[in-house]
């Protein structure tokens, strides 16, 4: 649509949700409403600015899809069979499965919802026939996705989203699950459940987790003597108990009063309000997590693959969702029944008493800004009382600055709380206003006939409500959004324009390298494994990726972690080799000599991995950077291999082993070396790197006798080992490697990356989108079609009139 990236994601986002609401029969303007109301809910404007671009676009074509359900239940069924089967593929592609997933529970109560109805009315054939045909939809949008969908299935088996294979005791066991992450790293990040209060007041638990000094209301409540030192800069704005957040769930203070209206003018016969109301009341009380474990463990535990899926905060989509699609549909029986001189008193009833419930909240916390919890967080204590232990002041001045927090934070609450009750008014006013218009209007057609009476002058005043809520959501929700979506952020930085600079350090480790860069590095100066630019010079022993292969994760947490800081112990007291210092290049850099016991013992698994590099931080902030002589190279010859039964045997051992001499291989990939224990040591055998590129890696070999060769390469099932051509069997050695019997001579030993499944998976996807092709095209010529003759008394098929309107 040649709209800026930002641009284009909140126009999909508004047009998807434009789409829903016509094919559900709403007019433009109400429409229009429910798309900014939709689109402009804070938490999507924050996960663009924390870079969750895929999750963004995968929301922006959920609604389009329910509009294609929609569609099918109406009867449409070739164009609900084109929109699903469309947007669902689109929706897939974008490549968030966790937020494709939460979505298929408002699509089930969509479902359920015109199940009901097709009960009530006794239309059997039409549902099954409209069941089908979105059954079909579904097939066409995963086949379109197969490769994709198939190849994450196949690679979750393997990554930290799946069942550990260590066996862990007392309340590491616990925490385990029976197929997935473990309950806690799953519930990191539960929404708190006074928390959930920011759906109407933004600020109930202080906002993103930015310095409270960068809070103007919190500053004016600031103590000044505590000011002078700066302590404000060191506590955040938000004060609840996730680890951080980049802003609240806020869907507005106006959609909410349409929400609470809605449960009041909604029929009580209708599926559509129950099946809605209660899929929002299930990703409120989900997405507290820890908070209410007994659900979520019910869910862990018996729902299929949701313990793949962590955040489960993140869950409030389905309620950002559903909470602006029952508003809409409140306001749509609102200004039905304000046109109905006998519905008018349920009307007004309606409108007083959710005034009344939503402005009592506000003003609760207005006045009690702590009625949701103490405007202190636990890491907040903590903070403190850790400052009071190393003495940096005392406990009476820990005390005064929890009552100074505690105060600022308040601040905030109230004037949130105040500002929501003010839109909140407006909104009801607004309300009663048309409420008191239409009953002129409802006046005025009593003393016509029933065949001069309109509902033109209706829907006029309908659409002028629909244009005055709109401008007032966006002046709620423009601000507020602006609080964590703003201007500064549209920056480009230095690394985008010219890419990540080398350091001095660096220079010095690709200069002694060479071209040939058969090593990794391990960085200490940033964030290990939550960074990646490591890797834009050279292989790493860390990065980030949500989903690591579960065996390297463990091994970062059973022996990296604690090597890394073995690594900083060791160096401090080894010595200098002045020798190495003033034959180097450079002499700014020291040179450490770490004998071969020391480094076997500190820190073996670096070794296996081939950790040659270490960049350490100096005190003057620059890198150091560190040789490890004793990395272990890309491959080396074993004569011993020690069997493990078990994934805990594998991992204790390489802490213990002489990974040099001996291999430690599970009992199940004996057969991969035919059931050898012992291979006959060879002192002029050698093995040598000779390619390498993402789906390939290739060595030679030259040995007098059959040998055991380990690669410093990561196992995973996939791989195809050849030598000399030949076809041969990789087996996993030293819990996270490869290991292949190499026989004596000289050999060309090569290993590819080329599932077969690729292929056959890409000529699913590409027949499935031949299929929607073709459906266009049909789609396309039946319109054309129906637009070039005269209607038939059979047309009724297509179309049942007024179906949502119950």
């Amino acid at each position: 649509l040649w709209l800026p990236d930002y641009v284009w994601y909140l126009f999909a986002s508004m047009l998807g949700f434009f789409l829903l609401l016509r094919v559900m029969d709403f007019r433009q303007w109400m429409a229009a409403l429910g798309a900014v109301i939709w689109a402009f809910s804070t938490y999507f404007l924050i996960i663009i600015a924390a870079g969750h671009i895929w999750k963004v676009v995968t929301l922006a074509y959920v609604p389009p899809t329910l509009a294609g359900i929609v569609l099918l239940y109406k009867g449409k069924y070739l164009w609900g069979t084109l929109v699903t089967a469309l947007f669902a593929a689109l929706q897939v592609k974008s490549n968030h499965v966790q937020m494709t997933y939460y979505f298929l529970l408002p699509a089930l109560a969509l479902v359920v919802a015109f199940l009901c109805e097709a009960v009530r009315e006794h239309k059997w054939a039409h549902f099954g026939k409209a069941t089908a045909l979105l059954a079909v939809s579904a097939i066409i949008a995963i086949a379109a996705n197969a490769s994709n969908l198939y190849h994450t299935y196949e690679y979750a088996k393997d990554t930290m989203r799946s069942k550990s294979e260590l066996v862990k005791e007392g309340e590491a066991g616990a925490n385990q699950t029976s197929s997935g992450l473990d309950r806690d790293y799953i519930t990191m990040w539960s929404y708190g459940i006074g928390e959930t209060w920011s759906l109407l007041i933004p600020n109930v638990k202080g906002g993103a987790s930015v310095p409270l000094s960068q809070s103007k209301t919190a500053m004016k409540h600031a103590d000044a003597q505590l000011n002078q030192g700066g302590i404000y800069r060191a506590f955040t704005q938000y004060f609840g108990e996730q680890p951080g957040t980049s802003g609240p769930v806020y869907v507005g203070a106006v959609v909410c009063l349409l929400f609470v209206l809605s449960l009041f003018v909604l029929p009580n016969r209708s599926p559509l309000k129950w099946a809605l109301l209660a899929t929002t009341l299930l990703s409120i009380t989900l997405s507290w997590g820890k908070n209410w474990m007994w659900l979520t463990n019910q869910f862990i535990d018996y729902v299929p693959m949701y313990a793949k899926f962590r955040t489960v905060s993140s869950i409030l989509v389905i309620a950002e969702f559903t909470i602006p699609l029952m508003a809409l549909l409140g306001l749509y029986r609102f200004v039905k029944r304000c046109g109905e001189a006998e519905q008018r008193r349920a009307a007004l009833r309606g409108l007083t008493l959710s005034t009344l419930i939503v402005m009592v909240c506000c003003l609760l916390f207005a006045l009690l800004p702590t009625i949701a919890g103490e405007c202190l967080s636990s890491s907040d204590k903590q903070a403190l009382s850790q400052y009071v232990s190393q003495g940096y002041f005392d406990e009476a001045t820990k005390s005064r600055i929890l009552a100074s927090l505690s105060e600022m934070r308040a601040a905030m609450v109230r004037a949130d709380a105040w500002r929501s009750a003010i839109f909140v008014l407006i909104a009801a006013l607004l309300l009663y206003q048309f409420y008191k218009r239409s009953g002129k209007l409802v006046s005025q057609q009593r003393m016509l006939k029933p065949e001069q009476r309109s509902d033109a002058a209706l829907h006029t005043y309908a659409g002028v409500l629909s244009i005055l809520l709109l401008a007032l959501c966006l002046i709620d929700l423009w601000p507020v959004n602006k609080r964590y979506l703003n201007d500064a952020m549209f920056t480009t930085p230095p690394l985008v324009k010219q890419g990540l600079q080398p350091t001095e350090a660096d220079n010095f480790i690709l200069s002694r390298s060479g071209e040939k860069r058969d090593y990794r590095v391990l960085n200490f100066t940033v964030s290990t494994f939550n960074d990646n630019t490591t890797s834009y010079f050279y292989s790493s022993i860390g990065g980030y990726h949500p989903a690591k292969m579960r065996r390297y994760q463990e091994l970062i947490e059973g022996h990296i972690q604690g090597e890394m800081r073995a690594v900083y112990a060791t160096l401090a007291t080894a010595p200098l080799d002045t020798t190495a210092m003033m034959a180097a290049a450079d002499v700014r850099f020291p040179i450490y000599d770490v004998d071969q016991a020391a480094a076997d013992k500190a820190y073996p698994v670096l070794n296996m991995l081939n950790a040659r590099w270490f960049l350490l931080g100096a005190q003057d902030g620059s890198k150091l950077p560190v040789e490890n002589k004793h990395a272990m190279g890309n491959a080396w010859f074993v004569s011993q291999v020690k069997v493990a039964d078990n994934a805990n045997e594998e991992m204790d051992a390489l802490g213990t082993t002489d990974l040099h001499h001996t291999a430690i291989i599970a009992k199940d990939f004996l057969p991969n070396i035919d059931e050898k224990t012992t291979f006959t040591a060879d002192p002029q055998a050698t093995i040598e790197q000779t390619g390498l590129s993402s789906t390939s890696v290739s060595y030679t070999t030259k040995s007098q006798t059959e040998q055991l060769a380990v690669f410093s390469e990561i196992y995973y099932p996939g791989w195809q080992a050849t030598i000399d051509g030949q076809p041969a069997d990789i087996a996993r050695a030293n819990y996270v490697l490869r290991a292949v019997v190499i026989p004596a001579g000289e050999h060309e030993v090569s290993m590819t990356f080329e599932p077969q499944s690729v292929k056959a998976t890409e000529t699913v996807a590409y027949t499935a989108l031949a299929v929607l092709a073709l459906i266009v095209l049909f789609a396309i010529f039946f319109w054309w079609r129906q637009s070039h003759r005269k209607p038939q008394p059979d047309d009724d098929w297509m179309y049942i009139p007024g179906y949502m309107s119950n």
